[in-house]
Parts: structure tokens; sequence; C-alpha cells
């Protein structure tokens, strides 16, 4: 399943014949399937504590885009909608892609000045959590991989 530009929801699919927006195609897009692939996401991957919102802005030469995040209870909704965040992480598209395939490191784009972040800088750590590693890595914490 494929995001829609401009739902509401992830769970929203394209028509087959129309599957591009602002001449980016988002059927092979890399971004999308990272936000699609959050709704599988189990509650025991972020605390039950946290209750949070985080807007992540994609800028790409058509514009901008939005993701929007709900945190709670450990759980993740996933929204396209531009609306206020505790935490807005501002970005361009192509690097996002790079982040969401393990390609490039948050932390580095950060302090390199490729991202921004506003509101609750601890929230932009916290989608660091989610990203995958770079290809190939696996989680140490995990014994006999």
């Amino acid at each position: 399943m494929r995001v829609m530009p401009g739902s509401g929801d992830v769970g929203e699919t394209w028509p087959d014949r129309e599957h591009r927006e602002n001449g980016v195609d988002w059927m092979r897009n890399p971004t999308a399937e990272f936000f699609d692939g959050l709704r599988q996401v189990g509650p025991n991957t972020l605390s039950k504590a946290i209750s949070a919102t985080i807007r992540i802005d994609l800028a790409h030469r058509g514009g901008r885009d939005c993701w929007f995040l709900a945190l709670d209870g450990g759980r993740i909704q996933v929204s396209r909608e531009d609306r206020t965040a505790d935490c807005v992480v501002r970005t361009e598209a192509a690097l996002f892609d790079r982040l969401v395939t393990g390609e490039a490191n948050l932390v580095a784009a950060l302090l390199r000045n490729q991202i921004t972040v506003e509101g609750d800088v601890a929230l932009n750590m916290l989608l660091r959590r989610l990203l995958p590693g770079p290809p190939g890595a696996h989680d140490s914490r995990v014994a006999g991989r």
C-alpha cells in the first residue's frame, strides 16, 4: 500500500495511473515506503510514556511535503497533515530518502546543518530510533545476529 499525497491517512492508496506529484514518483519513493512501514511498528518500539507530535517538512524542487507523526502510548499514527507539532524537522527530500535507507546518518546531517529542528529537539533523537542503520548493519543489542 502506498501513500496518496495530500491524504490524511497513510492507508489510502494511489490510483494506478496517477502516482506523481510535484515531480516526485511516490510509488517508488523510499520516504513514502518508510512512513508506510511505520504503521507496522509495534507498540514496544517506543516508550508508552511518550505522547508527542513530530512534523517532517521535506523540500524539493516542486515545493514542500509534510509528514505528521502522532506518538501516543507506544503507537505511531502517520498522516500528511501540515499542522503544528511539538517538533518540526526540515530537510531536503533527497537527503531524507538517504536517511530512511540507511545511506545517511541523522546526527551527521544535523552537524552539517543539512537538517534543522524547531521545538523539542529530544523528539528528533526519537526519530533517529525509527530510522534504519547503515545497509548490512545489525542491532548489537540482539544476541546471535
